[in-house]
């Protein structure tokens, strides 16, 4: 060892600078934590403060750690990854660089090293060994507390999902036990209209008719309760066939005219189109419209109106249901769409609502790839806007059901419109 003795004593020191200039700069510079080694016994020959700083006391003192084997001033060195670093370079003779190693020989505890390790040859022969070092420990402990802090998010949120999972399905299990005895109810007051309507009083009929309407009322919270949560979960299906979308709306207008008329509320409709075939879930295209239509006649005063426009917009068709009711607040008109909103009002104050009605409407547009919005002034009324996709089903696309009888469309608006008040 005694050239190396002489390196370390300063007598050929320039030896050093001469051969590796480049690399007695970066010790220099003491921006860079860097030392230089023996190979291949590994003693400190040099080594700029910075370095020094990562290491602990004693060590950390350049008259401590000159001369000293890397095992001393590393506690701890064998076996670690630190040393399989060193080993593999002075083996291979290529440079290795070890990113986040974990050294735990210090005092302090492990600290988090980022290592390159570059042999230095002379005459084809490695002589000495360039380490340079940087403490990532404060880095990767941020790192690792981000990391633990997203996996408690996501266990969070796994569990929130898990909670709202459960409420639906005791939202959907609830809805189907309550609408078995309700549908006893209904078929008991159909049978005693049919039988003894005739018998009945002035008195009763009132009661018998305030029974069938909050039945009703009862079981649209629960259909729509149903549907939200089947929607919701992907078991909604859509049934679309090609439909005459005209035709179609014009009859579901039609279909509420009782109803507009009892209030005192004209009810009209007009479309640009004299026909449009399209495909659609027609089923669910009257739920959207008829929902549209209740809110819009429950909302609007005797003596106004409430419009049904039907037109086309590139490839989408377009509905919209338009009244003359008391308006929805600018601040309001973003959540109206979310489960269980309702606008409080001194205009609305007094009709009655639940609030999911506007949220399933959202639910069906969207099933069937389009989109619903909403223009409203305080004072001045309401324009609510479905668009669908206005293209045609080839043969191959429908997934027609059996045909609906029309009846059914007589119960559905009933059901919808339970919340306004009929008059014998």
């Amino acid at each position: 060892m005694g050239e190396d003795t002489r390196l370390l004593n300063g007598e050929a020191g320039s030896r050093l600078e001469c051969k590796f200039p480049y690399n007695c700069r970066i010790l220099e510079n003491n921006h860079i934590a860097a030392a230089i080694y023996t190979a291949p016994d590994f003693i400190l020959l040099k080594a700029n403060q910075k370095y020094l700083s990562i290491i602990e006391n004693p060590y950390d003192k350049s008259e401590n750690s000159i001369g000293k084997h890397v095992s001393q001033i590393f506690h701890g060195w064998a076996g670690s990854p630190l040393e399989k670093a060193w080993n593999e370079a002075a083996g291979t003779q290529s440079a290795v660089c070890a990113k986040e190693v974990v050294f735990c020989g210090f005092k302090k505890g492990p600290v988090f090293l980022d290592s390159f390790v570059a042999p230095l040859s002379e005459s084809e022969e490695i002589k000495y060994i360039l380490n340079i070092m940087n403490d990532e420990t404060e880095r990767v402990k941020e790192k690792l507390a981000l990391q633990e802090q997203n996996k408690q998010m996501m266990l969070k949120k796994k569990e929130i999902e898990e909670i709202l999972k459960i409420k639906d399905e005791f939202f959907s299990f609830i809805s189907h036990e309550f609408k078995t005895p309700l549908t006893v109810i209904n078929a008991a007051i159909q049978t005693m209209e049919l039988v003894c309507g005739g018998e009945l009083s002035a008195k009763g009929k009132k009661y018998m008719k305030r029974i069938k309407q909050n039945s009703l009322r009862l079981l649209r919270l629960i259909n729509n309760l149903l549907d939200i949560t089947k929607t919701e979960n992907g078991y909604m299906k859509i049934n679309r066939k090609n439909i005459d979308v005209v035709t179609l709306t014009k009859e579901i207008t039609e279909s509420v005219m009782p109803y507009a008329n009892k209030k005192g509320v004209e009810l009209g409709f007009s479309s640009s189109l004299n026909s449009l075939t399209a495909g659609i879930d027609d089923e669910k295209f009257e739920r959207i419209l008829l929902n549209l239509l209740s809110n819009a006649i429950k909302f609007t005063s005797p003596g106004k109106s409430v419009n049904v426009k039907l037109s086309a917009m590139k490839t989408m068709l377009c509905i919209e249901v338009e009244d003359e009711g008391p308006g929805i607040p600018a601040e309001k008109q973003e959540l109206i769409f979310d489960r269980f909103s309702r606008i409080d009002n001194n205009l609305t104050r007094s009709t009655d609502g639940t609030g999911i009605g506007l949220a399933l409407v959202k639910l069906l547009v969207n099933a069937m790839g389009g989109e619903i919005k909403v223009k409203s002034e305080e004072g001045k009324g309401s324009n609510f806007m479905v668009l669908l996709p206005a293209s045609s089903l080839k043969a191959d696309e429908i997934n027609e059901t059996a045909a609906r009888l029309n009846e059914n469309r007589t119960i559905q608006v009933a059901i919808e419109f339970s919340d306004i008040y009929m008059q014998d």
